[in-house]
């Protein structure tokens, strides 16, 4: 089978997804799956599949694991990104909407005017928050949103740094969030994801 042929066969999945035709889909997925290497096409269209018949958005996060790169922009990945931010989106969880969307900014180069201003708003709001941090640094919940905005933006030492602050002042806060270490859609627990950190950080200077 060509690249060519294998695409054409991905485009017919989605065809079949945008139809309904769950069964199909199935059948589909698993005979393309035979032909390696498996692209990342593949597993966006299989975590929509899961999603779609399931709910479960934690199964479909784990189809996603470690995956997708996003250093560059090459086939699926702008698809999985969006998959991701509609995932978490589903569940509401803000700091982790944020993260994938200056994700997809960045790495799948939309450059709009829109964007540009939700980038602009949400430095804003960053240096805003870092300041009264640093004028009340005892409040949890000022506390709490400047580790979440580390965390939207891939920046895993402060972010560990914010955690293990709050557990200082207090414990069950940082209970909290191991919990979410463990247990969210596993943004902070594959080792093998530093480098994207180390891509953010030099991208994204100004979270720090």
């Amino acid at each position: 089978m060509t690249e060519q042929d294998y695409f054409a066969e991905l485009d017919k999945i989605k065809q079949l997804q945008e139809a309904g035709n769950d069964k199909a889909v199935a059948c589909y997925l698993e005979k393309l799956y035979e032909i390696k290497p498996v692209r990342l096409s593949w597993y966006v269209a299989k975590a929509m599949h899961i999603w779609k018949t399931t709910g479960s958005v934690r199964h479909t996060f784990q189809i996603l694991a470690d995956k997708g790169w996003h250093l560059y922009d090459y086939p699926g990945l702008q698809e999985m990104t969006n998959l991701s931010m509609a995932l978490v989106s589903s569940y509401k969880d803000i700091p982790a909407l944020r993260r994938q969307r200056l994700l997809f900014n960045s790495i799948c180069k939309k450059e709009c005017v829109e964007n540009q201003n939700w980038e602009a708003a949400l430095l804003d709001d960053f240096r805003q928050t870092k300041i009264n941090f640093l004028k009340n640094p005892e409040s949890e919940r000022i506390a709490l949103n400047l580790r979440s905005v580390y965390f939207s933006s891939g920046n895993p030492v402060m972010f560990l740094l914010m955690f293990l602050y709050m557990q200082s002042i207090n414990p069950s806060k940082g209970v909290f969030a191991v919990y979410k270490l463990r247990n969210s859609n596993g943004e902070f627990k594959s080792k093998r994801r530093n480098s994207v950190y180390c891509f953010r950080r030099r991208k994204f200077g100004w979270f720090g």
